[in-house]
């Protein structure tokens, strides 16, 4: 008979469910009645900061939402700030070459990102131009690539190994 407090568990648990079906719909109607009433939801602190970044909401606003969700006032302007858009990496690389050594854009890279150097390599080769397909066999057309540079660079550029002679026979019908 020990298998009637699993039956029992099992009936439990169905009636569970057939309860919450039934009184859920009427416990939603019933909570929001009651927050129409007491007007108690507020913002959170990063709707008002979107809100305050376009100029949509007050500064009073803005003060009294971070301090209710317990921000010291440096702290919620850290947060704002925190929210606010800001170029990713590949952007400030490309700004740092144009306001810094474009050679070596470390030294102004480093002044809008705090990225660890051993991750920089990766960073500046990501931000670098690349040959493209076409520029690629262009080149080897004019004669400037040699035919074993060409299937160097196409493989570096992706192309699978049993796509290189068709894209080399490419550069002579385009």
């Amino acid at each position: 008979f020990t298998f009637l407090s699993t039956l029992a568990g099992v009936g439990i648990n169905a009636v569970d469910e057939v309860l919450d079906l039934v009184f859920d719909p009427i416990l939603t109607m019933m909570k929001r009645a009651n927050k129409r009433r007491t007007k108690e939801t507020w913002l959170t602190s990063s709707q008002v900061n979107a809100l305050w970044a376009r100029k949509k909401g007050t500064e009073g606003l803005w003060d009294e939402t971070t301090a209710s969700e317990g921000y010291e006032a440096a702290l919620a302007s850290m947060l704002y700030e925190s929210e606010l858009p800001y170029p990713t990496i590949p952007d400030v690389v490309a700004y740092s070459r144009y306001h810094g050594d474009y050679d070596a854009p470390w030294g102004e890279f480093e002044k809008w990102w705090n990225i660890n150097p051993r991750e920089w390599p990766v960073w500046k080769w990501l931000g670098t131009q690349k040959l493209n397909t076409l520029q690629c066999q262009t080149l080897l057309k004019r004669g400037t690539m040699s035919p074993p540079d060409f299937f160097a660079e196409i493989g570096r550029i992706g192309w699978p190994d049993f796509d290189r002679d068709s894209i080399y026979d490419l550069s002579y019908i385009l």
